[in-house]
């Protein structure tokens, strides 16, 4: 077997271990291969081949919440709920299929599901061989996919299936910020900006987030390196860990390093009001942030990749000061 990426966080099974959860699942197949994807930095993942030719992917969680973040206590509820929601109302999004999800803890010291394999190749390793017309292709797809993704609408805001819901975007975003400076200050973190700083123009800018009243899905994590593609289409959509109901623009391409035109095209926006910039602005800020905590969370160890990701924080920190 592989060997998977390093983490505090992930949850590394015996070969036997994971046989035993297959027999569960598919109780008349017999594993006949298993690889140790280096997907993720936080569940651990394993692609497993049967004698009959079938595939599919393990995710497991870790135990507890050892190396998470606050942020991260729902993450397998939240995806396997996502995944499900969209083959049932958004069928066009190409998200793999939950097989089989087991969140009792009685046969693993973490939570598992079993979902379909989706044959094809990362867009991040694709994207530097990209020909034009394939780019303006996938990107335009992805956002179109966005598009579905936000079509999916609730009654509250909130973290998908954890239970915890809000009225307000407001709400759902100072909560989860909230908590990542939390994480930052019982870690003794320095974040460059005091937290009652922080939260108290969070509030000042309340009423940017008040104009959204319909609460959208997102899946907040659409990059290259959770989508696979085959030849100029986007075969699957990966990572529904931090599904929430929220709207479009908390999704990772409109953050301030993803604004590509294809992809804005495909989504059906180009330009953004005055409210949508200073959210985009708490979104990139939110983000950041959360990088920061994965410094500690994750034990990277690294600290100049820490200050790094603090002066990106810090500076969009500032451009709540000087944006027109």
């Amino acid at each position: 077997m592989a060997d998977i990426t390093e983490s505090v966080s992930k949850n590394k099974l015996t070969d036997e271990k994971i046989r035993e959860l297959a027999s569960l699942a598919f109780p008349d197949r017999t594993v006949s291969e298993i690889i140790g994807l280096n997907a993720g930095m936080c569940n651990a993942l394993y692609r497993l081949t049967f004698t009959d030719g079938f595939r599919t992917v393990l995710k497991v969680s870790s135990p507890g919440m050892h190396g998470k973040a606050s942020n991260e206590r729902w993450l397998m509820e939240s995806e396997t709920a996502a995944m499900r929601l969209i083959a049932e109302r958004a069928p066009l999004v190409k998200a793999p299929k939950v097989l089989f999800y087991d969140d009792s803890m009685t046969h693993c010291s973490g939570k598992y599901f079993f979902m379909e394999y989706v044959d094809g190749d990362l867009m991040m390793e694709r994207r530097k061989d990209f020909t034009e017309d394939e780019a303006k292709k996938l990107y335009s797809e992805m956002g179109r996919s966005v598009r579905r993704i936000a079509e999916v609408k609730n009654t509250t805001f909130g973290i998908v299936n954890s239970g915890i819901t809000f009225d307000c975007l407001y709400g759902l975003v100072n909560q989860l910020i909230g908590n990542v400076v939390g994480d930052l200050e019982r870690a003794g973190a320095d974040m460059g900006v005091s937290s009652a700083e922080l939260l108290g123009q969070l509030l000042a800018d309340k009423p940017y987030f008040d104009e959204v009243t319909e609460p959208s899905l997102v899946h907040f994590d659409i990059w290259e390196n959770n989508i696979i593609v085959c030849g100029d289409k986007i075969a699957g959509i990966l990572d529904w860990e931090r599904a929430l109901w929220g709207e479009p623009l908390m999704e990772d391409r409109f953050r301030s390093y993803g604004m590509n035109p294809y992809f804005l095209e495909g989504f059906g926006q180009t330009e953004f009001t005055r409210s949508e910039q200073r959210r985009l602005i708490w979104y990139n800020i939110w983000i950041n942030l959360a990088f920061m905590g994965e410094h500690y969370t994750r034990m990277y160890g690294d600290e100049d990749s820490y200050r790094r990701t603090r002066d990106r924080m810090l500076t969009h920190w500032n451009r709540l000061f000087t944006a027109e």
